[in-house]
């Protein structure tokens, strides 16, 4: 690195500025249901790295700084017991392995905080658990442990997900069981000036002279960034990266080079965090997409699918393979248009830079090894 920083800790996610931007309105929102009253619990929405973690991490200095209260996070992952494990660890719960579960770690949170006016339980991606049947129980099995042992006056669960709000009282509260009562709060994407001055916020904390970057670079990053999501993370990744590449300055060129990058990992990302088969699939279209200036059809590459687990002999049913093809266009990797109407062949449509960069990941796969 050639830059000098004085810090990269501000260029992480687990930094925690001081200000929180862009977020206010959601931690006033947050602080008012929860400490008014009624401790409402709260469902927060929005796609990964738009400030719901970094908003709960304010929330829960907020809570402490007023004295009104403490927060618990639990990161979910798809051991709901190895969740509840970290989570007991963080916070130095005094549970067994063998007694540890959602009633034990509400006891432990009561005995070793008696005097917490408001105990929130932050829980992070339960969408990442095995089931949602785990997390429903888990939940529901918290919820009345913590009842029975402070009231419901003294404590409300908060979640983090990127679930709708509208599918997630489908899985967590049946028809006749609506005890959570759940608040719903939406976490917009960021626009391009929001990340911007992110940006700007994150790099004052990193160096102490602000001459070493062009606001034109950031917007670069910011605008790639806005285009695919807004995730504050995968700025601040292509932000580092870019200061990695710089000599003495974060210049247009740099920014360019390190968006380059970032697209590439993006990529790389969407293929591993996709069901093999599904990436299998995709690669596959991307690649005869390339040969034809961006499209393919339905039929081409289920031959294409079909020879190669033949070859290997697997089986996929054709079924599943055109829902593979849907849910992949629902994503948005390429669009499916009809040429003559219902009935017809369909056509796969990429967006020709998006074909190149899938074939670069997929032609870095082993898929025998991936697929098997």
């Amino acid at each position: 690195m050639h830059m000098k920083v004085k810090n990269m800790l501000p260029l992480t996610d687990d930094f925690q500025p001081p200000v929180l931007l862009y977020r206010d309105e959601q931690l006033q929102r947050m602080l008012q249901l929860t400490t008014s009253g009624y401790p409402e619990n709260l469902w927060l929405e929005g796609d990964k790295g738009l400030g719901k973690t970094l908003t709960c991490k304010h929330f829960a200095s907020e809570l402490e700084a007023r004295g009104m209260g403490k927060a618990f996070f639990m990161q979910c992952t798809y051991s709901l017991g190895k969740s509840m494990e970290k989570m007991r660890d963080d916070y130095h719960l005094d549970i067994s392995k063998r007694s540890l579960s959602p009633s034990s770690i509400a006891s432990a949170i009561v005995k070793k905080y008696p005097q917490a006016p408001l105990i929130t339980l932050i829980i992070e991606e339960p969408e990442e658990c095995r089931s949602w049947r785990d997390i429903r129980r888990f939940t529901h099995a918290l919820y009345n442990a913590l009842l029975e042992q402070c009231g419901r006056l003294k404590f409300n669960i908060c979640f983090t997900s990127r679930v709708l709000y509208v599918n997630a009282l489908k899985e967590l509260e049946g028809e006749h069981d609506s005890r959570l009562q759940l608040r719903p709060m939406l976490f917009p994407a960021y626009n391009e000036e929001q990340i911007v001055g992110i940006l700007k916020q994150r790099l004052t904390y990193a160096f102490e002279n602000m001459e070493v970057y062009g606001e034109e670079a950031l917007r670069i990053i910011a605008r790639h960034v806005a285009r695919v999501g807004s995730d504050i993370r995968e700025a601040l990744e292509i932000l580092r990266y870019s200061i990695e590449l710089a000599a003495d300055k974060l210049t247009v060129n740099v920014a360019k080079a390190a968006v380059e990058w970032g697209k590439d990992m993006w990529w790389a990302k969407q293929m591993y965090g996709l069901p093999p088969h599904v990436a299998l699939t995709l690669y596959l279209a991307a690649d005869d997409a390339l040969k034809n200036e961006g499209s393919t059809t339905a039929v081409t590459v289920l031959n294409r699918y079909e020879q190669y687990l033949r070859e290997r002999k697997m089986s996929v049913g054709r079924r599943t393979f055109y829902y593979i093809l849907s849910k992949l266009s629902e994503k948005g990797f390429f669009t499916q248009k009809r040429k003559a109407g219902f009935g017809s062949p369909a056509e796969l449509v990429f967006h020709l830079d998006d074909a190149k960069r899938i074939v670069k990941v997929g032609e870095k796969i082993d898929w025998h090894h991936h697929i098997t």
